[in-house]
């Protein structure tokens, strides 16, 4: 008994430190099977596909980094001509969510969010007030960590082997 009270304890402090970190890496993500099929039909079906620098967080405590965030485009591979920069949101990614580094360069892939639901029981204030700026001037796209990598990953290869 003494033993396991021993681990629970150990385990606590581990959940309860550095939780930057902790919120900061997906745990338990299930994504799709990265066939060359799966892909395939992946770029079809998203509106946006782009090589690009995260240029800023959207969420102040989090300057370095986050889950949605400003990115500007390097190349693009299918998504308006017209811009040069996009929002990134990942409202529905959930433990799949991408954690976001200013100045790393990723292959982002999404679908273009067009309105902002209420989720106002679960939210500060500010958030859907700020999206709907977002989405009245800015091209915003919604992305997961299951469809978005760092260049530098196997997957990132993965989406752009047609096109490397």
């Amino acid at each position: 008994m003494k033993i396991f009270l021993f681990f629970l304890i150990c385990l606590s402090f581990l959940a309860f430190t550095n939780k930057e970190k902790v919120i900061s890496k997906s745990v338990f993500c299930s994504c799709f099977d990265y066939t060359e099929n799966n892909i395939c039909n992946l770029k079809e079906s998203v509106d946006f596909i782009a090589i690009g620098t995260i240029i800023e967080s959207t969420h102040s405590d989090y300057p370095d980094g986050f889950t949605d965030v400003k990115f500007k485009i390097d190349s693009l591979i299918k998504g308006p001509q017209t811009e040069n920069e996009i929002f990134i949101n990942q409202f529905e990614a959930g433990n799949c969510s991408n954690w976001f580094e200013v100045d790393e360069r990723y292959v982002i892939l999404g679908n273009q969010i067009r309105s902002v639901y209420s989720f106002a029981y679960s939210l500060d204030s500010t958030f859907n007030t700020r999206w709907r700026c977002y989405l009245e001037e800015e091209y915003v796209i919604e992305t997961s960590g299951c469809i978005s990598a760092k260049l530098d990953r196997k997957i990132a290869n993965l989406f752009l082997k047609e096109y490397n």
